[in-house]
């Protein structure tokens, strides 16, 4: 598949929950439009009541890769996400929030690193930032910490799998782990 000039090693859809996301999502959508490997972006608008709505209809007119899917009743980004699954159709998935702040060509760098080394997911490190752009340097949870250390052993990169350790199925910083009661 060739875009823009340069080749794609593979597709990856993009998942976006959002909900009252006026201030954020033109940045949004505009960054990850910028990846050459996102072939399909799925914005999921949780009953917004700002211009969420007509924002992302803009998006979706102008480029054939975004599309705007709305919940019935406002019930939280896991349930957002989860009403997207079905329609994925890349051959990886992430899921970026609306008001997410998207590194540069990162779906890209991302996709090609999966594909380099074969896997089948990619855990990367997040940094929540406050209203003026300053990261927080916020500690994960201690029980991922320790999986992590203990699993890296001090190396940057490890390419590993869920059957060498199972245990990366039960950490909590990662979209599955959410839940709604809606």
């Amino acid at each position: 598949m060739q875009k823009r000039g340069m080749s794609s090693i593979c597709s990856v859809t993009v998942v976006v929950p959002a909900y009252n996301a006026e201030r954020y999502l033109r940045r949004t959508l505009s960054a990850l439009l910028q990846n050459n490997c996102v072939t399909q972006i799925l914005v999921v608008d949780d009953c917004s009541t700002d211009s969420t709505i007509t924002i992302a209809e803009g998006y979706a007119r102008s480029d054939g890769r975004v599309t705007l899917m709305r919940t019935e009743r406002n019930s939280g980004a896991g349930v957002a996400r989860n009403m997207a699954i079905p329609y994925i159709t890349g051959d990886y998935c992430v899921f970026i929030d609306a008001d997410d702040i998207v590194v540069e060509r990162g779906v890209d760098k991302a996709s090609t690193l999966l594909h380099t080394m074969g896997s089948d997911f990619l855990v990367y490190k997040w940094y929540r930032t406050d209203m003026y752009g300053r990261a927080n340097n916020r500690r994960m949870a201690e029980s991922d910490e320790f999986f992590w250390a203990h699993t890296l052993r001090g190396k940057r990169i490890l390419h590993t799998d869920s059957l060498r350790h199972p245990q990366i199925m039960l950490t909590l910083n990662f979209p599955w782990n959410e839940y709604s009661t809606g």
